[in-house]
């Protein structure tokens, strides 16, 4: 085939009246064609067969990449074979006739592009369950960006013409995952509810970096504590007086369970103390493990190696650990906000030697996640994130906590014997991050372990920490919370003032918060909005105080405030007279509401209205705050405020119930098409 594959099951091994089963050489996973097998025959099947061991046995693409591609075409062609037999004539059944009668013929484009176009509709119709439970825009886009793919790359080595098709749902890209202090919130542990608009903003920022130091120090911690136990191991194994390897090896062969106890017996015989004795036994496990030395019998060494501690416990003292391992990884995540597969990816040489500002170059492969039909990034990480214009630079110093690059070289030390160990693979002697299981002499580079093992293991040891204890926090949380960290807090309070006196310059402050936290601030201006809102609506109503539970003092002063932020509108005495704006400040005076727009009349229209403006306001919002919140601030939250408002108040009503009624209606036609999301601009 000319790539140098050895194919572990030829095309006549497989029985083709009933199954079609092809493998690739280091894939460990079967691939079944037999679905397509009665729809195509197995001509077709073989030719894809082929076709696929070329384009995707290569080691551009890894077996699980492959393997996620061949599901979906099995399934689309599938699709495509199952209308065509019900509709010859259509595109599909044109393809189908043309794979399926394979005689060097290929379908033609029209039809291929045709069938993309039907396709993309079919994943987008909700009542259209033939590529399964496929809803989500991300999912449908995906499917459908794999399935050109696939078919482009067909084109290339002539399975399928060359065609021109472009589709898919416009996404927001803005990023879901929350940041420490947001998972605070979510438990309870942090507020911001009396606080204003930039206050609450910069709490945020603060407690988010306040979280990611505890955080880290508790990683330092750990990785010290790791540190102190090999730097202890290398001293007491390393000790002059003890004998080499091959005289402990003969003594040890020499014992036997009626000597007694072995640490006594071995004591006694070379006259050392249990500092030494310890020291004996760590420096046979590095040589079996490290060197390869295989003199030694399983069970005289399990008996040595039990006198001393369990395997984890002399691991540490001869080597890194996985605790170890899992705290150095975390630490640079912390301080690079790299991707976790950039971070994986580190070789041994990471650290350029350049130096800047305070601050040290970290050199990876990519700067970002592996993504399918995309060019490798250039050599020096520049992390795609905004905030972080610095990219692969991180700092020498953090407080009074151990630097990224002093735990990177202590990494180092602690794996050096692992690295001229006989069971490395020479692949894996210039990669970072490598570990061997304890008592296991096979090297590993592997990190499948840091997700469902190590970083688990980590949060449960810390799980009763005041600040981040019971917090779900994943890699994806820890990268978000350190490009929220990135901006000095100086320039944020700059950038804040800034966008409080609608300047145009500046990074928006919204921007520095995730989505949830962002939503937390808008809350508390709404109902400080609302709270403004109603107490002018409501002065001079006699007893409005008292209804309302407050003070007249406190419902006094809420009208003030309401009046200084420009809610006149809300007046329902059009006699009053219009306040004067501070001095050296303009207020751009709205004009009053009339009677009909000020008051919701309740009827089964109106709330419905009132819940599709909520829809429309939401979707708005979601748009708005991470790309011009301030404009959002201006001029759509009043009119947020004025409808939660109103959907607060129904809640306390005898209306309630008629309202989620007509809640759940409009969720149903817009999920069947019959209704739509009013459009806000």
């Amino acid at each position: 085939m000319g790539h140098g594959f050895e194919f572990l099951v030829k095309d006549s091994e497989v029985d083709v009246s009933e199954t079609y089963i092809f493998q690739i050489q280091g894939h460990p996973t079967r691939y079944h064609l037999t679905p397509l097998l009665l729809l195509y025959g197995s001509e077709f099947c073989a030719n894809f067969a082929r076709v696929w061991r070329t384009v995707y046995g290569s080691s551009a693409y890894s077996p699980a990449t492959s393997y996620a591609y061949f599901k979906r075409m099995v399934r689309f062609f599938l699709v495509v074979g199952e209308k065509g037999v019900m509709n010859p004539s259509s595109p599909e059944g044109r393809i189908h006739s043309c794979y399926s009668l394979f005689r060097g013929k290929l379908p033609e484009t029209e039809d291929i592009e045709q069938c993309l176009a039907n396709t993309f509709d079919a994943l987008c119709d909700r009542n259209d369950f033939s590529f399964g439970s496929v809803t989500s825009t991300s999912s449908i886009n995906s499917e459908i960006d794999t399935i050109k793919s696939v078919l482009g790359a067909f084109s290339r080595v002539g399975f399928a013409p060359k065609f021109t098709f472009s589709a898919g749902l416009p996404e927001n890209k803005e990023a879901r995952t929350p940041t420490l202090a947001t998972l605070a919130r979510e438990a309870g542990l942090f507020s911001t509810t009396r606080l204003g608009r930039l206050e609450a903003a910069e709490a945020f920022v603060r407690h988010n970096a306040d979280l990611l130091m505890e955080l880290r120090r508790c990683l330092c911690e750990e990785f010290q504590i790791e540190r102190e136990r090999f730097i202890r191991g290398k001293r007491l194994k390393e000790d002059p007086h003890l004998p080499d390897e091959e005289a402990i090896v003969s003594l040890l062969a020499e014992y036997n369970q009626s000597k007694g106890k072995i640490r006594q017996w071995f004591r006694n015989r070379l006259g050392i103390n249990d500092d030494q004795y310890e020291g004996l036994v760590f420096k046979l496990v590095s040589a079996i493990l490290h060197r390869g030395l295989k003199k030694v019998k399983t069970r005289k060494l399990a008996t040595l190696m039990k006198s001393v501690g369990d395997p984890v416990w002399i691991q540490g003292h001869i080597q890194a650990t996985s605790v170890a391992l899992n705290a150095a990884f975390h630490i640079l995540i912390i301080d690079s906000a790299f991707n976790s597969q950039p971070c994986k990816d580190l070789k041994i040489n990471a650290i350029s030697g350049r130096e800047r500002r305070g601050r040290f170059e970290l050199v990876t492969a990519t700067s970002t996640k592996n993504r399918k039909n995309g060019p490798l990034n250039s050599k020096l990480n520049e992390v795609d994130a905004p905030l972080l214009d610095e990219g692969g630079w991180l700092p020498k110093k953090v407080g009074e906590q151990i630097s990224a690059k002093r735990v990177f070289e202590q990494w180092l030390e602690m794996t050096s014997m692992l690295r001229s160990s006989p069971q490395i693979r020479k692949a894996d002697s210039d990669r970072l991050w490598i570990y061997q299981r304890p008592s296991e002499p096979r090297v590993r580079s592997r990190l499948n372990s840091i997700d469902s093992e190590w970083w688990p293991a980590f949060l449960r040891r810390h799980k009763n920490n005041p600040l981040i204890g019971g917090l779900r926090i994943t890699r994806m949380v820890i990268r978000r919370t350190a490009l929220n960290r990135s901006a000095e807090m100086d320039d944020f309070a700059l950038v804040m003032n800034q966008e409080l006196g609608n300047h145009s310059d500046g990074i928006m402050p919204f921007f520095y918060l995730d989505r949830n936290g962002a939503k937390a601030v808008l809350e508390e201006m709404i109902r400080k909005f609302v709270d403004q809102w109603e107490a002018i609506a409501l002065h001079g109503i006699p007893h409005a105080a008292r209804v309302l539970g407050v003070l007249e003092q406190e419902l006094y002063r809420r009208k003030l405030l309401g009046l200084e932020a420009g809610l006149e509108f809300a007046q329902i005495d059009r006699n009053s007279q219009r306040s004067s704006p501070p001095e050296g400040r303009e207020i751009e005076e709205l004009p009053l509401m009339d009677k009909n727009t000020r008051a919701l009349r309740i009827s089964d229209k109106s709330m419905s209205d009132l819940y599709l403006a909520k829809l429309g306001l939401e979707r708005r919002a979601e748009c708005m705050l991470s790309t011009n919140p301030s404009r959002f601030l201006r001029v759509w939250l009043p009119w947020m405020a004025i409808v939660e408002g109103y959907i607060l108040k129904l809640q306390e009503s005898r209306f309630w119930s008629a309202f989620e009624r007509i809640c759940r209606e409009i969720d149903a036609k817009l999920s069947e098409g019959k209704t739509t999301v009013p459009c806000l601009w």
